[in-house]
């Protein structure tokens, strides 16, 4: 009976042991009492900070929202589609969600009611329409997203455990990026490499950054080194390059947090070797003309073989951004033809045609004011020889009917003598 006491003892002084081991290293019972007062203080902590991260648990308490409601940033695409997720601890299940929407400017709207699961929509003949849905009890997700979705979203959820929380979700809708365009100008050339800029235009409305990058998949550039610099904007790369570089493809990257779009030029089809071009020359050709101005066409020629690249800048502005027109721009795909709406009077009269290759530059000006100001000149002479051509002819005629009036008096005369003799 002694024996089989003892190995009682034992087997319960191995329990205890294996107990204390999972808390830590081994240790005797009076060592690890303080260590276990420890984790249990733990422990309570960790409720705590859930209790206040889900909200008070329910004991006999009117539901109330959290006093520390969680805040998310979400980025849409225009036309796209956007999830609104509330974040529900897997052990909670969810009764009721009220969707709002507040708009930059307006009044808070309610938009979505989904219990148990299902939706309901308060107005369906609001903005969004049938572009509401659930994707599961607690996600709301909008389709064909536009501009004007952009706001506040908040969600008021009540659990089946009678916990209220709220949600809210700052969503901003973003404009589809466009196709980014790269333009070079090559400032020197030798045999050895050339020293060229790239710039990256990007779009007109805003909103996108710009960044470059090299080789193929592209590494981001930053700052400047010893064969390139980044303009301050990021938008013009200057490269110092030569035929034994590492890479001779360079992309310009125009991103937004939800898109990106790139284009990429191989340097070696822009430092290569080229012949000087000849001087380009202006052709004008007027397409109507009014008081307050005229419309003119004018195309850039530039004889002879190679390729070169055309652009139009007006005294000290260059019109290529002005690719997909403007009030009284606009210029042709290829960039050789720019039709002007001009007015008088404008400070913007001279206009220029650049043609450049990577190792020369010509250009040839026009100002425009002499064109629509000759051509109403010689409207105006014309109508004045028009008057004279109109008066010389009446006097003509004047001249020759006093003449054949004479004659008729002389010969009516000789008769009436003949007739008395």
């Amino acid at each position: 009976m002694v024996c089989s006491g003892r190995k009682v003892r034992r087997v319960q002084g191995l329990k205890r042991k294996r107990l204390w081991s999972k808390e830590g290293p081994e240790c005797q019972p009076e060592d690890c009492a303080g260590r276990d007062q420890g984790a249990v203080q733990e422990r309570r902590w960790t409720a705590l900070r859930e209790r206040q991260r889900w909200g008070p648990l329910a004991m006999g308490t009117a539901p109330r929202p959290t006093l520390d409601p969680s805040h998310h940033r979400v980025d849409g695409l225009q036309g796209g589609t956007v999830s609104l997720r509330v974040l529900i601890g897997s052990f909670q299940r969810v009764a009721q969600i009220e969707w709002k929407f507040r708009p930059p400017a307006g009044p808070t709207l309610a938009i979505a009611d989904v219990t148990n699961g299902k939706l309901e929509r308060p107005n369906p003949g609001d903005r969004f329409g049938q572009r509401l849905e659930t994707a599961g009890e607690a996600t709301l997700r909008i389709a064909e997203l536009e501009l004007e979705d952009g706001g506040v979203y908040t969600a008021r959820v009540r659990l089946a455990s009678a916990v209220v929380q709220e949600h809210s979700f700052n969503c901003t809708v973003h404009r589809p990026v466009p196709e980014p365009q790269i333009r070079h100008r090559v400032t020197s050339q030798t045999a050895e490499g050339c020293n060229v800029t790239l710039q990256c235009l990007p779009p007109a409305q805003g909103g996108s950054s710009v960044s470059w990058g090299s080789g193929i998949p592209p590494s981001i550039l930053e700052g400047r080194s010893d064969w390139y610099r980044l303009s301050a904007e990021g938008t013009d790369l200057h490269l110092s390059w030569g035929p034994g570089s590492s890479s001779s493809t360079f992309t310009c990257l125009l991103s937004s947090p939800v898109e990106q779009k790139a284009a990429s030029l191989d340097l070696l089809s822009i430092c290569q070797s080229a012949e000087p071009l000849p001087d380009p020359r202006i052709r004008a050709q007027l397409v109507s003309k009014t008081t307050e101005g005229c419309n003119v066409t004018l195309q850039c020629l530039a004889p002879g073989p190679g390729s070169f690249n055309i652009s139009w800048e007006s005294g000290k502005f260059q019109l290529g951004a002005l690719q997909e027109g403007s009030e009284r721009h606009r210029l042709s795909a290829e960039g050789p033809d720019l039709r002007l709406s001009w007015r008088f009077p404008s400070s913007d009269a001279t206009f220029t045609c650049l043609v450049s290759n990577p190792v020369d530059q010509k250009k040839a000006s026009l100002d425009l004011a002499s064109i629509c100001q000759s051509e109403g000149a010689c409207r105006c002479l014309s109508w004045v020889r028009v008057a004279m051509l109109v008066g010389l002819l009446g006097q003509i005629l004047t001249v020759a009917s006093l003449d054949i009036l004479e004659r008729t008096g002389r010969e009516q005369n000789g008769a009436a003598a003949g007739a008395m003799a």
